[in-house]
């Protein structure tokens, strides 16, 4: 750690916990090192409601406070710490998170926490985003987002899913409550649709991936299966098309009912060689996992 000469340079710091890497720029001040116990925190603090939204136990965690003034002469009071694993929910955790409080920062208060947020949708399957978690007196939210790039599942046959955006919030008082939700591109051929995931008890249930226009059975094989399938040798298309894989049996009482059945399936008005079918439904996979 880089202490930047807030202290002698044969100080023994107590801090074998914080990450080599963390570097403060202050150059004059007075800094406390310290270790710190979530459980002691007093009910309603920034540091009590972090400990009431991790479904794991807080570890102790040896905690920065700086005093002074950073090298622009403005008066500066953090406080920072570094934590390995805080689990939100139980597919949900948040891995090596840097915490930073300025209580001068704003006239409300807040703990933000930037951190790598890793998804599991199954044993073999899990998303590791960036972004954040600020907590305030009663509330807190998360945001983490993927903007570059693109993810895979291995139960939807590698399909490509880009700009991921997972968020939530949270209500502290008078007992926790939370909200979740994932949104996300997939790219079908010359189609872009969008998906989305529905969370049960904090575990992703299914992926729902909703298609806009009509797309050529063709284009779905060539993307799903990478496989060279010419136009007109199979000349179905959909349109109205629904995909998703489910990890679970499950009817989503939002969506009018909607029942989705374990596996990677589709629904969709279908036109075969110029016969129309209304709302036809296929599996596309039937896996199982953990």
């Amino acid at each position: 750690m880089v202490t930047c000469s807030l202290l002698p340079d044969d100080t023994d710091i107590p801090l074998e916990d914080v990450s080599p890497d963390l570097v403060l720029s202050f150059t004059s001040g007075a800094a406390v090192f310290a270790i710190f116990d979530f459980a002691g925190a007093p009910d309603g603090s920034l540091t009590r409601n972090l400990a009431l939204i991790s479904k794991s136990e807080m570890p102790r965690v040896s905690l920065i406070g700086y005093f002074g003034r950073a090298p622009d002469t403005t008066p500066t009071v953090i406080f920072t710490a570094n934590i390995s694993t805080i689990s939100l929910f139980d597919a949900v955790r948040l891995d090596n998170i840097q915490l930073s409080y300025l209580p001068a920062k704003s006239v409300y208060p807040n703990f933000t926490l930037s951190a790598t947020c890793t998804i599991q949708f199954s044993a073999d399957s899990s998303w590791s985003i960036l972004g954040t978690l600020t907590l305030y007196e009663t509330t807190a939210t998360f945001s983490f987002m993927l903007q570059r790039g693109s993810l895979t599942l291995n139960e939807t046959l590698g399909l490509k899913i880009s700009n991921i955006d997972f968020d939530g919030s949270y209500t502290l008082t008078p007992s926790v409550t939370s909200t979740l939700g994932l949104s996300a591109n997939i790219d079908l051929g010359p189609v872009t649709a969008s998906s989305s995931v529905i969370f049960v008890s904090g575990k992703p249930a299914v992926l729902v991936i909703r298609v806009p226009g009509t797309l050529s059975i063709a284009d779905l094989v060539r993307k799903v299966f990478d496989d060279d399938i010419p136009t007109d040798v199979i000349n179905i298309s959909f349109s109205n098309l629904l995909l998703y894989y489910a990890w679970i049996n499950y009817t989503d009482p939002g969506s009018g009912g909607q029942s989705y059945t374990v596996g990677f399936n589709a629904q969709a008005d279908t036109d075969v060689y110029g016969t129309f079918f209304i709302h036809h439904s296929l599996s596309i996979c039937k896996l199982t996992t953990a």
